[in-house]
């Protein structure tokens, strides 16, 4: 698995070569933290071309959590959808697991954190990914930018740990 992140100070902090400068965070920082460990203790491992579970990709190779969280701002509410798999039979731990977050504010308006899961699966010489849920909730009023950014992996994070616990099979 790997979550991919477009803020690289959130990067940075949930893969513990920064310190978290904002304490009031420090409860969502320790969540991820255990569920991190949780994944890892179940024999979910990050990608093997990388040990860090959280990576930062500029904001254009995270486009699609970036739509996700513009889509939640206009749509002033939050929502959650989860997907079925376009292939039979597909066991959960045959899959890698792609989570894409992101977090926006609009000055003087509103806030959204958003995510999207995907799944990686590659069958003899073919390669299926597609999306396993994804979510976007609304802040009716803004706060920082990190802030929801960190409240954006966190959903994603858990849910993908509780996904990964509960499934033998994909939807």
């Amino acid at each position: 698995f790997v979550s991919i992140v477009n803020c690289q100070p959130l990067a940075q902090i949930t893969n513990g070569r920064a310190p978290l400068l904002q304490p009031e965070l420090a409860p969502a920082f320790e969540r991820m933290t255990t569920t991190l460990f949780k994944m890892i203790e179940n024999n979910w491992k990050p990608h093997c071309l990388s040990s860090s579970p959280v990576l930062w990709h500029r904001r254009e190779n995270n486009k699609v959590a970036d739509f996700i969280v513009n889509h939640t701002m206009e749509r002033q509410a939050d929502w959650f959808q989860e997907c079925r798999t376009p292939i039979p039979n597909v066991k959960v731990s045959e899959a890698n697991y792609i989570c894409h977050s992101d977090g926006g504010t609009r000055a003087d308006s509103c806030s959204a954190a958003g995510w999207i899961i995907e799944a990686v699966v590659i069958r003899g010489e073919l390669k299926h990914t597609f999306p396993i849920a994804m979510s976007g909730t609304f802040l009716s009023q803004p706060i920082s930018s990190f802030t929801v950014e960190a409240v954006a992996l966190d959903e994603a994070m858990s849910y993908l740990s509780n996904y990964l616990q509960q499934s033998s099979f994909l939807h």
